[in-house]
Parts: structure tokens; sequence; C-alpha cells
């Protein structure tokens, strides 16, 4: 059977194609290794340089170390081990180990192979020295090729109190503060109760709720209860002014050492900041209209109790006998002037009804135990909001300090 050269040509063509196919894909396997094979990997040259990454943290000082081959002029095939260390001038290393650097390249393809990257965190400004190891991996271990040195000048960074080792962060406090923050709550606590039992004294309704004995006490004691409530409202603005002047997260814009508009936008910027002091000043707020709120419920417990207190007297029968035409004979009995009696008696019954002065009307003391209630629970809300604020922004300031 005789096949025409026409037949024939399709197959050549395919068998060419594969062929083309074939040598390509072996051209790419063997550029690298006939690449790797070409290079000495011990023939390099390393630059160490700080990174231009800018971080928010001045204490976090980025190194870049570059390796080129000296035979190619061109980035290393092969893989180093590369390692920095950093000391401040002639000082010890501030690393218990040498921070293993990573090549950039491997997360970011659109960057140059032969580029390792280092971050260390110092302690303090000055001029810091950083050490860059290239190791060469092999069967029997690291082979070190080349050690090279860069100090930089670092002035914008800030001190870090203690004996840091690079990478630390700390939380300080004292035993007065602590002690002065349950103080303060403490005293708010008491002021509050305290607050209470006064309006339960005022309030016409809220007096009507107590059983004879427990309204009799509380105006028995109402001076020793009222005292005792402005020295906790007392005790809870001090401490409070003490605590927003010493305490905040940041540095208060409106304190008693304070009072700056431009601070307050300024500040505001910071993590969390606007929350944090708009929660802080609307509880300021709060706290003082409460105070408002409870002068008046004092002043109308002090009017009810008064008049409870004429009423009380007006009942008992304290008319003087010789005013009411009582006499008596030489042998001690009694002798009663009845028209005497009857004038005087009215007249001394007169005399003896006391003017009860106008008090505040019900619609406000209402507002007013409305403004304690209502204001506890914008105060605890605050109380709440301030605390996971602090919370979230000493996260923010370690992780600026640590480079986060």
């Amino acid at each position: 059977m005789i096949v025409t050269s026409a037949r024939r040509r399709p197959v050549a063509a395919l068998v060419t194609m594969a062929a083309v196919l074939l040598g390509a894909v072996a051209a790419l396997l063997l550029t690298p290794a006939s690449a790797a094979a070409a290079e000495n990997p011990e023939n390099i040259k390393v630059t160490l340089t700080r990174s231009e990454i800018v971080t928010t943290n001045p204490n976090n000082i980025t190194m870049d170390i570059t390796i080129v081959n000296t035979g190619t002029k061109k980035p290393p095939v092969y893989r180093y081990g590369v390692f920095l260390n950093a000391r401040e001038g002639d000082g010890e290393s501030i690393l218990e180990e040498p921070e293993n650097c990573q090549q950039v390249s491997d997360n970011d393809p659109e960057v140059t192979p032969g580029i390792y990257r280092c971050s260390v965190i110092v302690n303090n400004p000055g001029a810091w020295t950083f050490t860059a190891f290239v190791n060469l991996p092999t069967e029997t271990g690291q082979q070190q090729l080349e050690v090279v040195e860069s100090t930089i000048d670092i002035p914008d960074a800030v001190v870090l109190e203690g004996q840091f080792k690079g990478l630390r962060y700390v939380v300080e406090g004292s035993s007065f503060e602590v002690f002065l923050l349950q103080f303060h709550v403490v005293m708010a606590f008491a002021w509050l109760i305290l607050a209470a039992a006064i309006a339960f004294v005022a309030v016409p309704r809220l007096r009507r709720m107590l059983s004879t004995p427990a309204l009799q006490t509380l105006e028995v004691r109402r001076s020793v209860l009222t005292s005792g409530m402005w020295v906790c409202f007392g005790g809870t603005l001090i401490t409070g002014l003490w605590l927003l002047g010493t305490q905040t997260a940041y540095d208060a814009p409106f304190s008693t050492s304070n009072f700056s508009f431009s601070d307050y936008d300024n500040i505001t910027r910071l993590p969390y900041a606007a929350m944090y002091f708009n929660a802080l000043y609307l509880k300021i707020l709060v706290f003082l209209a409460m105070g408002g709120a409870n002068m008046v419920l004092a002043m109308e417990a002090a009017r009810q109790a008064q008049a409870a207190q004429d009423a009380a007297l007006a009942d008992e029968d304290e008319v003087d006998m010789w005013a009411t035409g009582v006499h008596f004979d030489e042998f001690g009995h009694v002798l009663h002037d009845e028209t005497a009696a009857t004038s005087t008696s009215r007249t001394a019954v007169a005399t003896r009804a006391p003017a009860v002065p106008e008090g505040v009307s019900s619609r406000t003391l209402w507002a007013c135990v409305a403004v304690m209630v209502g204001g506890t629970g914008v105060v605890g809300v605050c109380v709440t909001i301030l605390k996971y604020c602090h919370d979230l922004i000493e996260t923010a300031n370690a992780a600026r300090i640590l480079g986060g």
C-alpha cells in the first residue's frame, strides 16, 4: 500500500509541534539548574539599609538586607539564612537571639529576589548599630558568608522603661490609684442610696408608700441623711475631678488643669478617643444635673419634714392653764372661768397654727426623680463605654508601641 505525501504532512506537523513543546519545557526546567550551576553561591555582595516602609511606631525599625551575586551581577538563585541583630552604641544586643529575616519575594512576587527584611524594636532614641549575618545552608550546617553592619541615628524613638529586650509592653499602675477609683465608686453608690431616701421624704406619693415608723425614722434622721448625702456627693465630685486630670486613657482636653477646644479636636482623632471623651463628658454633665435635682428634693424633704412636725405639735394640748382661765382657791381646788377659757382657748389655737410654706409642685418633684433615675442609667452606660474604650485604647497603644 502506498501512502501519498499529502497524507504524511499532518503527521509530520504534529511531530514537529510536540518536539517544540518538549524542548520548551526542558528549557524551562533546566535553565534554573544551569543558572545555579553557573554561579558560585559564596561570591555575594551584601548591603544593609533601612527599609522605606513607614510605621506609626518610631521604635519599630525595619531593615532590608540585599544580596547580589558578584559573578552574575544578578540576584542569587540560592536561598540564604539571613539574621539581624541590634545594639545601642558599644552596648550588648537587645535581642536574646538574632531575628530571622524573610525573603520579601516569597510574599510579594513583584519584589526582586535576594531582598531579606527584618524588624527590630529599639528601646530609646540614639545611634543604633544593626548587624546582618548571611549564612549559606549546607549539609553540615550553616556556613557564614558575610557579616555587615550599619549605624543609624534614631532620634524619634521613645524611651521604653525597664529591662526591655526589644519586644515588650508594660501596663503600669499603683495601689493608690486603684484605691481612689474604688473609693470614687463607693462614694457614688452611697450618694445614690441617700438621695433615694431623701426622695421618699420629699415626694408625697412616695411618703404614702412607707409605713408610719419608717417615715418617722427618715424624718427624724433627715439632717444626718442630708449631711451624709452631700458629703458623698462632694467626695464623688472631688475624686472624679482628680481622676479626670490623671487617669484618663488620653490627656483630657477639658480638666482642672486644661481647657482647650483645639486639644479636643486633636485628641479625638486618636483611636477610640472621640467615643471615649464624649461618654466621659456626658457622664459629668448628667452627674451635675443629678446634683441639681437632688438639691431640689433635699429642700422639699426639709419642708415636708418641718410641716409634719408642726402638724404633730398642733395636735398636742400645750395651752397654758393660767391663760385659759384656770385658777385655784386657797385649798388647791380648780376654779373655772368658762368665758375666759373659751375666748383664750380660741386665741391660743389661732396663734398656734403656723403658716405652712408653699412647696414644690408635684410635677417638678417627679421630674427631679426622673432625672435621678434616668441619670443613673445614663451614667451606668457611660461607665461601660469608658471601660471598653479604655481597653481598646490600651490595645491600640500596645499595637503602636510594638509595631502592630
